[in-house]
């Protein structure tokens, strides 16, 4: 058989930065994965690239943030482990506002996944607690250990060297 499936990783670059993380650790965790991807032929993007076709930006964010009415957080689903999770991987601001800026960019977001990757399964390194702030897609939910699951540049400890 012909190969069925296909992966089209992106690489969320974005959000290392939306969190506040060294763009040199986030850069090197790039080289290192697009190495292997690319020595195995595996297909690869970079969110910031999706980004820039679909417009948005951390200012576009802060702007859409600032624009909301008052009160508005206080009606989001899952607002809590939403800033929960801030609280342990946001270096860059408060866990509210953390949090707050995250939901927006995920919001921002669903539309171009929804649009350029029609017929797709999301995969998520994610809760699915946490589908409100994930594309109207089907889901596959990926832990890196039992229940748990992490972006590389949120695990503590040695960072390899690439």
């Amino acid at each position: 058989y012909k190969p069925g499936i296909e992966f089209t990783f992106i690489f969320a670059n974005s959000h290392g930065i939306h969190n506040g993380y060294e763009s040199e650790r986030i850069s090197s965790y790039i080289r290192g994965i697009t190495t292997i991807f690319d020595k195995y032929n595996f297909k690869h993007l970079f969110l910031d690239a999706l980004w820039i076709k679909y417009n948005i930006s951390f200012e576009k964010i802060l702007s859409e943030v600032s624009s909301k009415l008052e009160g508005w957080w206080k009606e989001i689903p899952q607002r809590e482990l939403i800033e929960k999770n801030a609280s342990q991987r946001n270096k860059a601001h408060s866990p509210e506002i953390a949090a707050q800026k995250y939901y927006v960019m995920r919001e921002l977001e669903k539309e171009m996944f929804e649009k350029d990757f029609s017929g797709y399964i999301f995969h998520a390194f994610s809760d699915s607690k946490l589908q409100v702030v994930l594309p109207n897609m089907p889901t596959l939910y990926f832990y890196g250990r039992d229940s748990w699951s992490n972006a590389p540049w949120f695990v503590a400890g040695e960072k390899p060297q690439v």
